[in-house]
């Protein structure tokens, strides 16, 4: 036996616990800081331990941190990515307009009034229809983004009519989210998303109430913080199936902020928080290692004393835009893998027969990323990054000549932060269910 090739040992920044981290399964040890010492000798020569340790080497190995000899990690994050990229689901990401109702300063979209039309929108629907039976798709996933897409509701409802019906049809399991900043969720629109099997919603705030509210102005409401978090739970009440992730746009003020947490709880009452995930996650604008940890810890228990879940999903995922079967539909009829890209720039467009046209074809699939010449092959933080951003990695090789050079430029220091961060949140999510 020898330990996984995948696996760190951090500290938890509370100068009293360590994990030591599967980087493979995201599972790990959560021990006291004066015990790490003789887990680390047992780790490093396990077989030396068997007889006199039992119980330990069963829970490390049942945790995968340590392995067989013959164990090939390689080959399991290869099967992993293989499984990921080519999943028989084809989800689709449809941006109406770039019209929104706010004008946050962190966002990267300039806004526009321009909305889709329906020469537009049916040649979208033509497409899906096209590619789902000659792909034999057994799952699609719809989702709207923008701009704000609920600026667009009969949209919504239009295109959603037409494909569920056609899923229905041919047996194809249909599911849809919406990403928005939840100050049109009136009854109106929340009707037209449940009949429209709108069932994921991710809606954001930028803090406490009165950073939020600075941030965030229109005319509907002088406290748009206290509108969106009621239409939540008006959300709730009338759609049993809504999944709710309240996404915290955090800034290092907003980590010292005193009324964050009771500014929420005002307005979202206690029966409901078990139904919301709230996922921190920091502005883009601010630097991953300025950061402080034991702030970001300090606010993740307190969301979880007040009745919330936290949210593990994004700390360590590949990306969708990896995914062979996922495309992304603009107003403006062009096509693309992910928003990052201009509007101005698209790459993409749908003919009159349903086919995507590439004026230029994404390379992101024809990368063999974990192949022995690959830097991420023999980089042992692969798992923690699986290659970072897709479309940065893109233009990385096309700089490069085809080569891929490490988005993190060898420093790889941030990492220790992700792991505490994300073992912080299962901790705290697994003492909620205590």
């Amino acid at each position: 036996m020898r330990a996984n090739k995948y696996l760190y040992i951090v500290p938890l920044g509370d100068n009293a616990h360590v994990v030591v981290f599967n980087g493979i399964t995201k599972q790990f040890l959560h021990v006291r800081k004066n015990a790490i010492d003789s887990i680390k000798k047992i780790i490093s020569n396990p077989n030396l331990y068997q007889q006199s340790h039992p119980k330990i080497i069963e829970r490390l190995t049942s945790l995968g941190l340590i392995v067989a000899d013959d164990f090939d990690e390689v080959s399991i994050l290869i099967s992993e990515r293989n499984c990921f990229v080519e999943e028989k689901e084809y989800k689709t990401t449809i941006l109406p307009t770039f019209e929104c109702n706010y004008n946050c300063w962190y966002c990267i979209q300039k806004h526009s009034p321009i909305k889709i039309d329906y020469a537009k929108i049916n040649l979208i629907i033509r497409h899906i229809k096209k590619y789902l039976e000659e792909e034999e798709i057994k799952e699609y996933v719809l989702s709207w983004f923008g701009g704000e897409p609920l600026t667009q509701p009969h949209i919504i409802e239009y295109v959603a009519r037409e494909l569920i019906t056609f899923c229905k049809c041919n047996n194809i399991v249909f599911s849809s989210g919406i990403t928005t900043n939840g100050a049109l969720l009136n009854d109106t629109n929340i009707q037209i998303l449940k009949q429209s099997n709108v069932n994921y919603y991710q809606i954001a705030i930028d803090g406490d109430e009165k950073a939020h509210n600075r941030n965030k102005q229109d005319k509907l409401s002088d406290n748009s913080f206290g509108l969106i978090l009621s239409n939540i739970i008006r959300l709730l009440d009338y759609n049993e199936n809504a999944n709710v992730v309240l996404r915290l746009n955090y800034t290092l003020a907003t980590l010292n902020s005193q009324e964050l947490i009771d500014d929420i709880c005002k307005y979202i009452q206690y029966s409901y928080r078990c139904r919301i995930v709230v996922d921190l996650q920091k502005v883009w604008q601010i630097k991953e290692e300025k950061v402080d940890i034991a702030k970001l810890r300090h606010m993740q228990e307190k969301f979880v004393d007040n009745g919330f879940r936290l949210s593990i999903n994004h700390v360590f995922a590949m990306c969708y835009v990896e995914k062979i079967h996922y495309n992304m539909f603009y107003y403006n009829g062009g096509v693309e893998k992910c928003d990052k890209r201009t509007i101005d720039n698209l790459r993409g467009h749908i003919n009159t027969n349903g086919d995507i046209v590439w004026d230029e074809k994404p390379i992101i699939h024809d990368y063999p990323l974990l192949d022995k010449a690959s830097i991420c092959s023999a980089c042992k933080y692969y798992p923690l990054c699986y290659g970072g951003c897709p479309v940065l990695r893109e233009e990385r090789i096309k700089e490069n000549k085809g080569k891929l050079i490490c988005g993190y430029a060898g420093d790889h220091s941030i990492f220790e932060s992700r792991i505490q961060d994300y073992c912080w949140r299962v901790i705290h999510n697994q003492r909620l269910k205590l």
